[in-house]
């Protein structure tokens, strides 16, 4: 039996696996670069939170169900979406202001929240490359004793 297809396979499953070791410390830099610039400021977070987020345009539809935590910082929402069983992964920032976070991976734009039967609704929108895409994330808040009101405008 020749060695060949095995050395082949034992080469792709230890190159995946950096791989999500160059992705894991990644994330978890970015968390920690997150964490370090909003350390002086007065922030409310969630961990373990459900989370269905909603992409859609003209062309695609996508949507994920994950676990997050949420961070509520002033008038902005922050959402750490947990990569399968780990707890790190792209950052999301939920505003309508100007201003970007360190370690944020994408910032997108708020048009509305909303409650929803123990639900936080958020809509709106953000470009991906040239497209705009609008975005629906709920985020199920239930039993989580946060008060949804506080973050309505």
């Amino acid at each position: 039996m020749s060695k060949e297809p095995f050395i082949f396979f034992g080469i792709v499953i230890l190159l995946l696996t950096v791989v999500l070791l160059i992705q894991y410390f990644y994330f978890k830099r970015q968390q920690k670069l997150f964490f370090t610039s909003i350390q002086d400021k007065n922030y409310n977070i969630i961990r373990d939170v459900e989370t269905d987020i909603e992409i859609y345009s003209k062309l695609k539809y996508k949507f994920v169900h994950r676990m997050a935590d949420i961070v509520f910082l002033k008038d902005e929402i922050f959402i750490i979406i947990h990569k399968q069983c780990i707890k790190s992964g792209k950052i999301l920032q939920i505003s309508k202001s100007s201003d970007f976070h360190s370690g944020v991976s994408r910032k997108l734009i708020c048009h509305s929240k909303l409650k929803v039967s123990e639900q936080l609704e958020i809509k709106g929108q953000f470009v991906d490359f040239i497209l705009t895409q609008n975005f629906k994330i709920t985020l199920h808040l239930k039993n989580k004793g946060f008060d949804i009101a506080s973050v309505l405008n």
